[in-house]
């Protein structure tokens, strides 16, 4: 059962990734003709209202959210979607990335670290109070043969007082970080790899390595 669940679960996330993907690309394919429009008016001369169509493109992209693009499909569909699951939560992201293009990580894998490190930054974001300014910075690398996620975000001054071990927990009858964290160190233990983890005042920063790449 828990094996069809996680089917269904990457089944479904897949089509919503692949949603926003479309999305994305329908409107930067769209651009083209957009600036066409934008050189007209200025050729008209009416800066009034090339300045109304210049808020109406920006406002269209803002409601799209950001495109990620790391050369690696699946990676690109998982951070598009996390990234606007953030920002319509109304976290501010930060998200920085070398060229993913030939990454040797399964879809599966992909989800278990990235999908679950995105979902625990998120979440802890959520839980801080409402004047707190929320924070989610995102890096991904390649250093050579290795592969390095860094992933900080702002955490309740409860969640960071109880310290690192708050990642191995879980409430009772639910998933929480403590599956996320055993799906996280499955992939990164196949690649001889290593997770450091800390805080600094309200702010928790997490960092994958894997080897082999």
């Amino acid at each position: 059962r828990m094996l069809q669940m996680k089917i269904e679960m990457l089944e479904s996330n897949y089509l919503a990734l692949r949603q926003v993907y479309d999305e994305k690309g329908l409107l930067l394919h769209d651009m083209k003709n957009y600036m066409y429009t934008f050189r007209d008016i200025l050729n008209r001369g009416d800066m009034a209202e090339a300045l109304e169509y210049i808020e109406e493109i920006l406002g269209e992209l803002g409601k799209s959210g950001s495109m990620i693009q790391t050369h690696h499909t699946m990676l690109d569909l998982i951070l598009s979607r996390k990234l606007q699951e953030a920002q319509e939560a109304g976290i501010p992201v930060r998200c920085e990335y070398d060229d993913m293009s030939g990454l040797g990580l399964t879809t599966m894998e992909l989800c278990a670290l990235f999908a679950n490190l995105l979902d625990n930054a998120i979440e802890a974001n959520k839980r801080c109070p409402e004047e707190t300014e929320r924070r989610l910075d995102v890096e991904c690398r390649r250093r050579e043969r290795m592969l390095i996620i860094t992933v900080q975000n702002r955490m309740t001054a409860k969640a960071a007082g109880k310290g690192i071990g708050i990642l191995e927990r879980t409430e009772k009858g639910k998933l929480g970080h403590g599956y996320g964290m055993k799906s996280i160190r499955k992939v990164v233990n196949s690649y001889g790899g290593s997770i450091e983890a800390g805080i600094r005042g309200d702010l928790f920063h997490i960092k994958v390595l894997l080897s082999g790449f």
